[in-house]
């Protein structure tokens, strides 16, 4: 049994087939992203004046037509750009947000689940384990996997239920990874206040809450930054390189 396309994506999004490693350079990246974001409306003059950062002057040089659309995709899209940057970095950086969120609700730290080492038994072949998993919770379909990777570690398999509220639909499965048995489901049916706002962070983070409106807005979201970047470019060079010109101009001419 393979993984779905869906999840092969997901692994280049979180890992860049890179393992931890590639994991951290998501994690950073999506701090720098949030960082940008914060930075980039303190930038902005008189914000009070929005009417006058919405509008385009197409009649202007091309410096101030991809100055204004910067600004203009800045403001549009920082607000959730900064969502899905702080909910993918504090999924990278799981363990810290995790115990800041239970302190913060005195939630007790969800215990350690692991498998149990019998000698001369060996793990369940993978077919085997994800059967277990589909029968522990009938309707469900596998979404992704991850295999043990310790000898005492569990077996993870994260679920969906295809007509559950966006916010109940993705149980995750911890299993023994020799016997099969299911020893832990994190559903937020039945999580404490805590774990609804850790499971939410993925959601939160795709835009399933609203249906196919979100997502899509989500994914016209997420090309911004290279909006951003294409039009923000130009007004790096001419700041950088304009003025160093300019300058070497004038001292001829002196």
């Amino acid at each position: 049994m393979k993984q779905s396309l869906q999840g092969l994506l997901l692994e280049w999004h979180v890992h860049l087939f890179a393992g931890d490693l590639g994991k951290q350079i998501v994690g950073v990246c999506g701090l720098l992203l949030l960082l940008l974001g914060m930075t980039g409306l303190l930038l902005v003059p008189k914000f009070r004046k929005l009417k006058n950062h919405l509008t385009i002057r197409w009649r202007s040089p091309w410096q101030l037509i991809s100055y204004d659309l910067h600004k203009l995709g800045g403001i549009l899209s920082v607000v959730f750009l900064s969502l899905i940057a702080f909910t993918g970095a504090v999924m990278i950086f799981w363990t810290p947000f995790e115990a800041a969120v239970n302190w913060l609700t005195r939630t007790p730290a969800t215990p350690e689940f692991v498998s149990k080492v019998v000698p001369g038994i060996r793990s369940m072949k993978l077919d085997d384990i994800l059967v277990k998993a589909e029968t522990a919770l009938p309707g469900a379909k596998i979404f992704k996997f991850y295999p043990a990777k310790e000898p005492e570690a569990t077996f993870g398999v994260w679920m969906q239920f295809p007509l559950e509220n966006a916010f109940n639909k993705d149980p995750f499965l911890s299993l023994d990874q020799y016997t099969g048995k299911v020893l832990h489901v994190d559903n937020q049916k039945q999580g404490s206040i805590a774990t609804r706002i850790l499971r939410s962070q993925y959601i939160l983070h795709i835009g399933s809450y609203g249906g196919l409106a979100t997502r899509s807005r989500n994914r016209a979201i997420g090309l911004a930054p290279i909006g951003l970047f294409v039009t923000g470019f130009p007004i790096w060079w001419s700041k950088t390189y304009g003025a160093k010109s300019k300058k070497s101009q004038q001292t001829k001419q002196s």
